[in-house]
């Protein structure tokens, strides 16, 4: 059993019920990025020097060690290979789309048995970091059809290739890698940068390129493996089978307590996805990395007894005609069906509410009422959040 504690997300700040009601209101309108975790009692000062002194070397030696090994393999296993153009034209406008088919993209081509070999080798070793390095001995994987789901389409999980979970940190990333041998998308800088760059090549992450929206290639990218699985009906077992694309639609990190409301570039594609529930059930640190700077939140992670994880996977999500048309329609029923299985309420906030948050807690913003004006200016002029809370009126949940 590890049962989450329900601690007052002001609490941390120094915030009373008493004389600092505006502050407590800031903490509150700001749930999602609030730093809810266990308290800094005795126990925890004594484990945490005990844990430092003994573990936590041990534990920071096996990340850099094991670090080297995937960056090692990850080099070997990218040698000669080119970058895939997957993502840079639209499929339905392609003068030869037949180039996806024929091998000509590395993203759809096999790779030899040899390089196969090395990139699946990444996956353990990745597990292993969370076994030794983050304490995450066990990932409870289960499986659960939310109501709203059971009268859709059905659809196999091997022919749906985008992924869509909430986000939490650096954890989570771990957690699908290894679950679902995923792949991400990443900064365009990132794909020729020292250390991880060659790992992000071998996993075919997406990196965005310059000059083009990000919705834009991540639609090119979707529609293209969709298209080439369509065409080629049994597929020989092509680069992109190997690592299904992960989206956090949320478009920034939560506390595991609330949700922001989902963006909907990824589902402009109007494609079928699998919506995946990430949990970090805790008793004394919570693993979400929002407000808490990431040293510390190493930290704390490496000097933990344990941690968990509770990894929940849903039916695919087939959208229907209406959902195709209307991407924000679609990620908001997408979403709901999540939060079936998560329970938790969606604040309309979204990336640019938490930076404003990050600027208060470091006394960058001091007035309360300047950073509530500019936080309910935010949403106004976000369209999606305003299509949220339109159609979510009434909802106990938000």
């Amino acid at each position: 059993m590890t049962p989450e504690t329900d601690t007052d997300p002001t609490k941390e700040y120094g915030a009373t019920s008493s004389s600092e009601n505006t502050e407590k209101q800031v903490h509150q309108f700001f749930l999602p990025f609030n730093r809810i975790s266990g308290s800094w009692d005795s126990y925890e000062i004594i484990k945490t020097v005990i844990m430092g002194v003994f573990v936590f070397p041990i534990r920071l030696l096996y990340l850099a060690l094991a670090g080297l090994i995937m960056l090692t393999v990850a080099s070997i296993a990218t040698i000669g290979v080119t970058p895939s153009h997957a993502q840079d034209n639209p499929i339905r406008e392609s003068k030869d789309s037949e180039i996806l088919v024929d091998g000509k993209d590395p993203l759809f081509t096999p790779p030899s048995p040899w390089r196969r070999f090395l990139i699946l080798l990444l996956f353990p070793i990745a597990r292993s970091i969370l076994f030794v390095s983050f304490g995450v001995y066990h990932i409870k994987s289960d499986k659960a059809e939310p109501s709203c789901m059971a009268s859709r389409e059905k659809m196999p999980v091997r022919d749906a290739y985008v992924i869509i979970a909430n986000h939490l940190g650096y954890i989570d990333i771990l957690v699908l890698l290894c679950r679902y041998r995923s792949s991400f998308v990443s900064k365009g800088e990132l794909e020729h940068a020292p250390l991880v760059g060659s790992i992000a090549r071998a996993l075919q992450c997406m990196f965005v390129r310059k000059g083009q929206s990000l919705t834009t290639q991540l639609i090119n990218r979707i529609q293209a493996t969709y298209e080439c699985h369509r065409k080629r009906q049994n597929c020989p077992g092509c680069a992109a089978c190997m690592s299904k694309l992960v989206i956090f639609p949320e478009g920034t990190t939560a506390n595991g307590k609330a949700m922001v409301p989902f963006r909907t570039g990824v589902f402009n594609a109007g494609l079928p996805v699998v919506p995946v529930c990430i949990r970090f059930p805790w008793r004394r640190f919570n693993l979400s990395w929002e407000t808490i700077r990431f040293r510390e939140h190493m930290f704390r992670t490496m000097t933990q007894f344990v941690n968990y994880v509770h990894c929940t996977e849903l039916p695919v999500f087939v959208p229907s005609a209406e959902e195709v048309s209307n991407a924000r329609l679609y990620a908001l029923n997408v979403q709901n069906a999540m939060n079936e299985v998560l329970n938790q309420p969606i604040v309309p906030l979204n990336r640019k509410h938490k930076f404003l948050y990050h600027s208060y807690l470091l006394g960058k913003e001091t007035n309360v009422q300047e950073v509530l004006k500019k936080a309910y200016d935010l949403q106004e002029q976000d369209d999606q959040l305003t299509f949220f809370i339109e159609n979510t009126k009434g909802d106990d949940r938000v």
